[in-house]
């Protein structure tokens, strides 16, 4: 896949498992008709066929095939970023589903990498509103444990610029805001964030 996500980050781009708020359009529908509207370029219809390949649902369960299917639409967002602005993708952000809230966080931790300066303090209550989503999806949605082990490196990504903002909260004597982020940087298993929350609690 693309060479700094890997194909593991193509998961970012299931959907399923039991939301029904996105599956009242694309659930029901036969594989045959997914793959008819996915090759007409359907972008949902896609999503839709890599999550009954990913879950094994109606079809033999295949994560290669999945995985092709959401590296369709990852190009898709690359090339167009407006693509999760549509409706069932925000649905999906709002129901904190883990695929939809680990794209948001990608593209922040991306930037984030070697840079969480780069934020200025009116921009950090939405960062942590993402990060804080996106801990939510992985405790609300066991189901995807496996996709969240394939995310490893934009986990460590997150957790580092989580951590260096909560040192600069430090420095700064906000100590308050110093151990919010230390202890999402240490959920996101960066050691230093959870030294950083024992000397801030």
């Amino acid at each position: 896949m693309k060479k700094i996500i890997g194909i593991s980050f193509a998961m970012m781009f299931v959907l399923g498992c039991g939301l029904s708020y996105i599956r009242r359009d694309y659930s029901s529908l036969p594989i045959q008709t997914l793959e008819e509207k996915a090759a007409q370029g359907d972008l949902q219809a896609v999503f839709w066929l890599g999550d009954r390949y990913f879950l094994g649902k109606g079809v033999p369960q295949d994560k290669q095939k999945a995985f092709a299917q959401w590296d369709t639409v990852l190009s898709a967002v690359e090339k167009e970023p407006a693509v999760i602005s549509q409706r069932w993708f925000k649905e999906a952000y709002q129901q904190h589903h883990p695929i939809a809230v680990s794209i948001e966080m990608f593209n922040w931790s991306v930037g984030a990498r070697n840079d969480a300066n780069a934020f200025d303090k009116n921009s950090l209550p939405h960062v942590g509103r993402r990060v804080d989503n996106f801990l939510l999806a992985r405790e609300k949605y066991p189901q995807y444990h496996d996709f969240f082990v394939g995310l490893e490196e934009a986990v460590q990504s997150m957790g580092k610029a989580s951590y260096i903002i909560g040192q600069r909260s430090y420095d700064a004597g906000e100590r308050q805001d110093a151990y919010s982020w230390a202890d999402r940087a240490c959920k996101l298993n960066y050691k230093d964030g959870c030294v950083l929350a024992l000397k801030t609690f």
